[in-house]
């Protein structure tokens, strides 16, 4: 799908970032001009807006005064603006990195007592902090790299050693990333079969010159786990990240707890029958921010989730999940997001029966998951087929020539996994009258991929 960059930006602002926007571009221009005006139209009509087409009808209808280069100069200019607004956001929203950027220009500008008192308020905020912190270290250093590097005098104090303080912190930063990478090389190597034992052995070799931080042993527990995949360390890692320990919301809270959500699939498959441990670990990643986006999930993560906790879970604890999370998705509509994820569940309780009902509760659904409502609502006339077989076919139909009328809007790999779904749907309710042999049907990857399986598991059991 072809879509300006700027319009991938504003589809994902939250309200409260669209006002402050807002008034970051008030601060480039005025609300008489043309940029802002279009940046209210924008406002307006985001979501409606799929492909560069609809930015043409824009110009046309709304600012036909505009040539299609200034038209498009303009969208440039406010791209700008957000590229700009965006550093500003992340840069105030932390404060450790405010305080660098202020240490620097300071040093830079020869405000050296402004710059020696903002370090000290770092150096108050980060270091009696009793919480493990793996950005401490990183930051303090990025501190005293500006105001060591510059003509403060400070660095002449013969009370501390700042040079020493620089290149300490810097030590325990590249310790505390090199483990994390480590960790990371053992893991994706796994996964993906790629060997990298010999970069595992130089980082090795460098970790263990260099002194421990706090973050140490949290570390090589997450390494333990990593390489043993067992219960015990699973659960080792588990107690300590909920011990409060941890500063939450830091990296390294945020890559344990990834870690953790990721173990807790193998675990439960391979040591032991709970599934509780792989609901625990999603809603823990839930209700700390972790799995969120700006405080919102995002509506294929949700989906996805359900997926997971459906196929290592019971009905109960599926619907529960639902409940608990469906006001946090990121969507216009979440009663009706609400309600397609209970159709969804149904067809891994083999409710398919229910799906009809769900749906019909489903007012209004984001443009990126229309399809999923369209392929719920084909299993749900496939179950009833025997009753109006007329109704599914020509459902699956005008499904099959809606997705290849859009193919050149929809992702490439979106497009494949519903077309594949379309397709053995088809086959699968043709095989009724005629000798497909469904066991040698070859299941391409599809947006259901589970149930088609099992449907076809059925079919061929009863033949």
């Amino acid at each position: 799908m072809v879509k300006h960059k700027l319009i991938h930006i504003l589809q994902n602002l939250s309200l409260e970032e669209w006002t402050s926007l807002r008034k970051f571009v008030l601060m480039y221009t005025k609300d008489s001009s043309e940029s802002y005006r279009l940046f209210s139209t924008l406002r307006k009509r985001i979501q409606g807006i799929e492909k560069n087409e609809d930015l043409y009808k824009i110009n046309q209808e709304q600012f036909s005064q505009m040539s299609a280069k200034a038209f498009s100069n303009v969208m440039s200019k406010l791209t700008g603006w957000t590229e700009n607004w965006i550093v500003y956001q992340s840069t105030l929203t932390n404060e450790n990195e405010k305080d660098i950027a202020l240490t620097k220009y300071y040093n830079r500008n020869g405000l050296y007592k402004e710059a020696d008192a903002i370090v000290q308020k770092v150096e108050k905020r980060l270091n009696p902090n009793k919480q493990i912190n793996s950005d401490k270290n990183k930051y303090l250093a990025d501190l005293y790299y500006y105001h060591y590097y510059s003509d403060n005098p400070v660095k002449f104090d013969k009370s501390r050693d700042l040079l020493r303080d620089l290149v300490s912190n810097f030590h325990l930063s590249v310790k505390n990333k090199m483990q994390i990478y480590n960790i990371e090389l053992h893991s994706w190597g796994t996964l993906t079969n790629r060997n990298y034992k010999d970069i595992q052995s130089k980082s090795e070799s460098i970790i263990s010159t260099l002194p421990n931080s706090d973050c140490t042993d949290p570390l090589l527990l997450l390494e333990e786990l990593i390489k043993e995949n067992s219960l015990e360390k699973f659960n080792k890692v588990k107690e300590f990240i909920e011990s409060d320990q941890l500063i939450m919301g830091s990296d390294l809270h945020i890559i344990m707890t990834m870690y953790m959500i990721a173990k807790s699939h193998s675990v439960y498959q391979r040591q032991i029958n709970n599934n509780q441990i792989v609901l625990d670990a999603y809603n823990y990643g839930l209700s700390t921010g972790v799995l969120l986006q700006s405080g919102k999930l995002n509506v294929y993560r949700f989906f996805d989730l359900i997926g997971i906790i459906a196929v290592n879970g019971f009905y109960e604890n599926t619907i529960n999940f639902i409940d608990r999370w469906y006001t946090k998705v990121k969507t216009f509509d979440n009663e009706s997001i609400k309600n397609l994820a209970y159709a969804t569940v149904c067809i891994y309780f083999e409710s398919e029966s229910e799906i009809a009902e769900h749906l019909n509760k489903v007012v209004h659904v984001d443009n990126q998951i229309v399809y999923k409502r369209q392929a719920l609502t084909t299993i749900a006339l496939y179950d009833d087929r025997h009753n109006n077989y007329d109704a599914f076919t020509n459902y699956i139909n005008n499904f099959e020539r809606n997705l290849k009328r859009n193919e050149s809007k929809v992702i490439q790999n979106t497009y494949n996994i519903y077309y594949n779904f379309v397709k053995l749907m088809k086959i699968l309710g043709e095989s009724e009258f005629n000798s497909t042999d469904l066991s040698t049907i070859q299941v391409r990857p599809n947006i259901y991929n589970s149930w088609i399986i099992k449907e076809i598991k059925k079919r061929t059991t009863k033949n």
